[in-house]
């Protein structure tokens, strides 16, 4: 319990003086202190409002970006089967009649 009074006592006394000093400090002191915080509080409010603004122009970003992605048609590629290389590979016709073929690519005839 001592313990605790005698901290209470130093906090008083400390707050005391400290009150006493402020008390004692003249009126341009205090006008300059005075200058300096608001000077101090205008710059830290201008810091804020650059990050209050870098969250809006990401989600306008993003949003840009959603739009454009839903305008911008979007071109298919047509996968065509590829029934005609099938189509040659196994038409065994083409196989059975191989060496006519050459020859009739050899000896075109007259149209």
């Amino acid at each position: 319990m001592k313990q605790t009074d005698d901290h209470n006592l130093f906090i008083k006394d400390l707050k005391e003086r400290f009150d006493r000093s402020v008390e004692a400090i003249e009126a341009e002191t205090v006008s300059k202190i005075t200058r300096a915080r608001y000077q101090a509080l205008e710059q830290k409010a201008d810091k804020r409002s650059i990050f209050v603004w870098l969250p809006a122009g990401a989600v306008a970003t993003l949003c840009l970006a959603l739009v454009i992605y839903a305008l911008v048609p979007r071109t298919q590629v047509e996968e065509k089967p590829a029934l005609d290389e099938i189509e040659l590979i196994t038409n065994l016709d083409l196989y059975e009649n191989f060496e006519f073929y050459a020859w009739l690519e050899e000896h075109e005839l007259p149209s």
